[in-house]
This record gives C-alpha cells, sequence and structure tokens, in this order.
C-alpha cells in the first residue's frame, strides 16, 4: 500500500535529484527516505529513479507518478485546512430554530 510517507520522500528525492539533500529537507535520516522510496518501488513493481553517481534521476515512471503524488498530498493538506477551519469556526453550519408559534415572536 502506498502511503503520503512515501509520496513525500518521493517528490523531495524527485524535487532535489539526491536523497541526502531529500533527508536534509525533509528533516530525515538518508536512509529513511531510501527505505521509503524501496519500499514505494516495491509495492509498484516498478523503478522510479536511476541512480547516477550521488544523485538520482526520475525514470518515465517516476515522472509519470510525479503529478499524482502531489495531487494526493495537496488534497490531504487541503482536507486538513478544512477540518482546522471548522474546529476553529471559521467556516460551517450554524442552525437556529423557535420554539412554540413564530407569530408570537414576530409581535415582539
Amino acid at each position: 500500500m502506498l502511503s503520503v510517507h512515501q509520496l513525500t520522500c518521493f517528490l523531495a528525492a524527485y524535487e532535489h535529484g539526491s536523497l541526502t539533500r531529500a533527508a536534509e529537507h525533509l528533516g530525515y535520516a538518508q536512509p529513511s527516505v531510501s527505505e521509503q522510496i524501496r519500499a514505494l518501488e516495491k509495492t509498484l513493481g516498478v523503478e522510479l529513479f536511476r541512480r547516477v553517481g550521488r544523485g538520482v534521476v526520475p525514470t518515465t515512471v517516476g515522472d509519470t507518478l510525479r503529478p499524482y503524488a502531489e495531487k494526493v498530498l495537496a488534497s490531504i493538506d487541503e482536507a486538513r485546512q478544512a477540518v482546522q477551519s471548522v474546529k476553529s469556526f471559521e467556516t460551517g453550519t450554524i442552525r437556529f430554530g423557535m420554539f412554540g408559534i413564530a407569530r408570537l415572536y414576530a409581535g415582539a
């Protein structure tokens, strides 16, 4: 199964061209980023990067995955923001009702 953590590591490596720089950007240890990308590759059954010297170059499959990974992470961020908005009463629905007969309130 794909995980948010794997997609985050994938995008960081894609953007930085290096597992070491991706790890530094994320605040993780480099072996952790490598492990997450290997697990993602294993889950998908494809190679997402070619290891070149000290860097990585995305494969065609990696290029194909990128926009989908970005959409997933953006959707998660939007969901988090929506929940925070409701939680802090910035948005939401408030329902008011009257008990009894409405005409009694109109003349008051």
